[in-house]
């Protein structure tokens, strides 16, 4: 089923996944971490494909593995399906936050013209907010969750700190805290 649409034209949204759907022959997805199998038959993790596309504005994701923009869109205002898609959001933010963060890692070490500059963002905790310590550049966020965000922050930090620490051993750069 590419189409996604019922006979009467509408989005088909909950029923595309094997755990919440109404009809189980709609169903394309699982909302599992990883594919799953049922009955023969094998359900491809929409959270994983999502994930795997790296796509933070969402509309190639949506136009590759949905029926269009408009469809993502539908699914988006589903409550069922928001608090699943608000979690995989998050996510993606933090898995190409610390995409980022191992960028800058690289080149510091690999030298050449940016190793400054990325051990500077590097000993200045670069990924919390603009790399003074000042405020955050861009447009304000409208929703924050300060325990969200200190817990995607403490992820990266932790990930990263043995080479953070090595680089800062390495590149002699003195630091407060």
């Amino acid at each position: 089923m590419k189409n996604f649409k019922t006979e009467q034209g509408t989005w088909v949204t909950q029923s595309l996944f094997l755990e919440i759907g109404y009809k189980l022959d709609l169903a394309v997805f699982t909302l599992a971490d990883e594919d799953k199998e049922y009955k023969g038959k094998t359900y491809p993790s929409l959270k994983r494909l999502y994930l795997e596309m790296e796509d933070p504005t969402e509309y190639l994701f949506a136009t590759t593995h949905l029926g269009g923009w408009g469809h993502w869109k539908r699914m988006l205002k589903n409550k069922i399906l928001a608090q699943h898609i608000e979690e995989w959001q998050e996510e993606l933010q933090l898995k190409l936050k610390a995409q980022g963060v191992s960028s800058m890692i690289n080149e510091a070490k690999m030298g050449g013209r940016g190793q400054a500059t990325a051990a500077r963002w590097l000993a200045s905790n670069g990924w919390l907010d603009d790399g003074e310590g000042g405020k955050k550049v861009g447009r304000p966020k409208t929703k924050v969750d300060p325990v969200k965000e200190a817990k995607g922050d403490k992820i990266i930090k932790d990930a990263f700190a043995k080479d953070l620490d090595r680089l800062r051993e390495n590149i002699n750069i003195k630091i407060g805290s």
